[in-house]
């Protein structure tokens, strides 16, 4: 063969394997593609956590007796248990968790281990003060101790000692209605009624009408007892029957 022809085919396939046996990419010719692994680019990853369930330091556990009540009527009860655990330090920390078949309320609450063991012993309390017309116990009640402001004791001296009489201030709500009610009462000349937990506690006939939002509760306590009862007067009242079930007690 001619040495030219046998030069310039060796020039052509050195040109095409662009002298160093890699293929060459010609003018609008594809570019090959690259098996090789290709480098992927990372971001650290930010694992979403779950926020922590609050951890409270103690609980105690109310079961409704009414097999009926609802799940209105167990959340009720849980904010009514909430308000009396924040009665005197509305910043305590607490929340009531429901379980409607079980028909309890739980009230979660950050304190003292003291401070449990003296709630339980009167949080199961309805401390409903009901006020009514006439003696009968089946009288829809007019007002309850929801409407009223404050609750005192005063002594009234007699020839046989001392009486202690539980004075109440209604809101002003509770004193319109006092003064509506106990005006027809004496036209009428009924007799006004004082309930506790369903048990008859006061009864007095009505002469005038009450202008003034008060009335006076007269009983026959003794003075340690008639204070008492007026803290269960200022009580937030809890219109369904519960038992505690359990409680765990805070730190000291």
């Amino acid at each position: 063969m001619d040495r030219r022809i046998i030069a310039a085919a060796a020039l052509l396939l050195a040109l095409l394997t662009g002298c160093g046996g890699a293929p060459m990419t010609m003018p609008g010719s594809t570019l090959p593609v690259s098996t090789a692994p290709q480098p992927v680019a990372t971001t650290a990853a930010t694992e979403a956590t779950a926020p922590t369930e609050k951890a409270y330091s103690g609980s105690i556990t109310f079961t409704a007796l009414d097999e009926e009540i609802t799940e209105e009527g167990l959340a009720e009860i849980g904010d009514i248990m909430v308000r009396r655990a924040q009665k005197d330090d509305p910043a305590r920390d607490c929340r009531a968790v429901i379980d409607a078949e079980a028909r309890t309320v739980t009230l979660e609450v950050d304190a003292s281990r003291s401070w449990i063991e003296q709630f339980v012993l009167t949080a199961a309390d309805q401390d409903l003060l009901e006020f009514r017309e006439g003696k009968s116990a089946s009288a829809e009640p007019f007002l309850t101790n929801a409407e009223i402001e404050d609750a005192y004791v005063n002594a009234v001296g007699s020839s046989k000692g001392n009486t202690y009489t539980i004075f109440v201030k209604f809101s002003t709500k509770g004193a319109n209605t006092l003064r509506r009610v106990t005006g027809d009462m004496a036209e009428k000349g009924t007799s006004l009624t004082v309930w506790y937990n369903g048990e008859l506690f006061s009864s007095s006939t009505v002469a005038i009408e009450k202008t003034d939002g008060r009335i006076a509760i007269s009983s026959d306590l003794d003075e340690q007892a008639a204070n008492v009862m007026a803290i269960h007067i200022l009580n937030v009242p809890l219109p369904y029957e519960v038992e505690i079930t359990g409680y765990s007690a805070g730190v000291q």
